[in-house]
């Protein structure tokens, strides 16, 4: 029988994760959207959307001037950080996500995927430029992401929520 401290880490630490959000410290909701067009492409038709609303709240944040010019031209200035989310673990409770989870792929023409943040302002949508899971053995800039966490880097779209 093997011991594996992490997975029975992250349960308790997915209940600190809540504190933030239940003080009111958590401003933004993060929820995966696949889209699907009846049209056949993104755009035209109906949209119908699978969602997917990440739990407790991520904290959101900016990009820093040292991330930016960390990732070689990968992240901008305006870009966010979607970090302390909690990995997959299966428990009992099962908590978490899986990096498939957080990072669907559209399955035809018809579909996309969208990041929508929704904060203060209202909600914006969002596309991912780069995710950081442990043990995928990714380069990681070290404040991204960790072995209790994963994170996402998003860039605001401009366009309206639909």
């Amino acid at each position: 029988m093997t011991c594996d401290l992490r997975a029975k880490l992250i349960p308790a630490i997915q209940c600190a994760r809540e504190i933030p959000t239940d003080l009111g410290m958590r401003r933004y909701t993060l929820t995966i959207r696949v889209r699907t067009w009846s049209g056949g492409r993104p755009g035209v038709g109906t949209p119908a959307n699978a969602d997917l609303m990440i739990t407790p709240r991520p904290r959101v944040r900016a990009v820093s001037v040292r991330e930016v010019q960390a990732s070689g031209g990968r992240y901008t200035d305006g870009d966010l950080v979607a970090d302390r989310i909690n990995p997959y673990v299966a428990g009992p409770p099962v908590v978490g996500y899986t990096p498939a989870q957080l990072r669907p792929v559209a399955s035809g023409t018809a579909q996309e995927v969208i990041y929508v943040l929704t904060g203060d302002e209202g909600p914006f949508e969002c596309s991912l430029v780069g995710d950081y899971f442990t043990g995928e053995g990714r380069s990681f800039t070290p404040s991204l992401g960790g072995v209790f966490e994963y994170a996402l880097v998003l860039r605001r779209k401009i366009r309206p929520v639909r």
